[in-house]
């Protein structure tokens, strides 16, 4: 239901959860202005051993010129529960500017499983702040999935907090950037019980004089022995003035767990062009189907085939153009 009437009709709920978690990774000042601003948003409750078969979409569209949206989703899953939702960020008008501040906040009770999936598509005109948190309590999954393609500079806030022993948490995203498209990804996974899994993979295909920013920190709570914890970034620079930057991190207060962190920066493999160009494959098309393949990794994590091919149809549209 829409957050205003989840207001009305679901306080008991929301005086718990509603506005209680940001994330912290620099970007509170713009929490509190979400927090003073935000009218639009959705709130979903999933009871006790409930499965929703269908995935919850929601779309916000910035439909005004010069104008500050703050949507909120607002998800609660109870122990066994089951759900996905899907947040759609897109203008109706090419020329339209505007800030769009989007915070989103999982909480996966014991057993739950959320998957959520975001995609960020607005004009280039706009400026985008997606603040998002997740909860994950005992064997609870948590899948978040990303998708940056929108927006002259955006920034990509993801904290995961992993409560409960046996839970599982995945942090998937693709971003495709062009012109002087700037985007900033921030990512904090935080392990406070033992025999829990986190793993994250971040891909970015950067044309023109782009920029990309990824900066993530795993920390391990000095009781969460047996954790697995996984950070990887992985950049495609399809033009020698773009700029990738990475600062992936480790904090590790336990002493028996397996966690690795990593970033790599390259260009498309030369070799791999030849060969398919040797094949008659037309340059252009070659080079097309090396970025797709590079974002595949990511994209067949996804549960759903047509979402799936709905974000290639995408990826398409951005870069045709690029590639001659």
């Amino acid at each position: 239901m829409p957050i205003s009437e989840a207001i009305e009709k679901r306080p008991d709920l929301l005086e718990s959860y509603f506005l209680k978690e940001s994330t912290r990774l620099g970007s509170e000042k713009y929490f509190g202005l979400h927090a003073y601003s935000v009218k639009a948003g959705s709130f979903l409750y999933v009871p006790k051993g409930v499965e929703i078969d269908k995935p919850v979409i929601n779309y916000y569209w910035s439909d005004q010129d010069k104008h500050l949206q703050c949507p909120h989703t607002l998800v609660i899953a109870e122990d066994c529960a089951k759900v996905s939702i899907i947040d759609v960020y897109a203008s109706t008008q090419a020329k339209n500017s505007g800030l769009n501040l989007g915070v989103s906040n999982l909480y996966a009770k014991p057993s739950a499983h959320v998957f959520r999936k975001v995609v960020q598509n607005l004009n280039k005109q706009c400026l985008s702040f997606q603040l998002d948190t997740a909860i994950a309590e005992r064997d609870a999954q948590v899948k978040n999935f990303a998708v940056n393609l929108g927006a002259a500079k955006a920034r990509y806030e993801n904290q995961v907090e992993i409560n409960g022993s046996g839970a599982h948490v995945t942090m998937d995203s693709l971003t495709v950037a062009e012109a002087s498209q700037e985007f900033d990804q921030r990512s904090f996974q935080t392990h406070n019980a033992p025999n829990s899994v986190s793993d994250l993979l971040y891909k970015n295909a950067l044309f023109d004089t782009s920029r990309t920013i990824f900066s993530g920190l795993i920390q391990v709570a000095e009781g969460a022995q047996q954790t697995d914890a996984y950070q990887t970034n992985r950049n495609l620079l399809l033009d020698p003035r773009a700029d990738a930057n990475a600062l992936p991190g480790l904090e590790i207060l336990a002493n028996d767990v397996k966690c690795s962190h990593g970033a790599t920066t390259g260009t498309i493999d030369n070799d791999e062009l030849f060969y398919m160009l040797s094949r008659g494959i037309p340059k252009r098309i070659a080079m097309q189907l090396i970025v797709l393949g590079f974002f595949e990794e990511v994209l067949e994590k996804l549960d759903s085939e047509s979402l799936a091919s709905n974000i290639r149809n995408l990826l398409g549209a951005k870069f045709s153009n690029k590639m001659s």
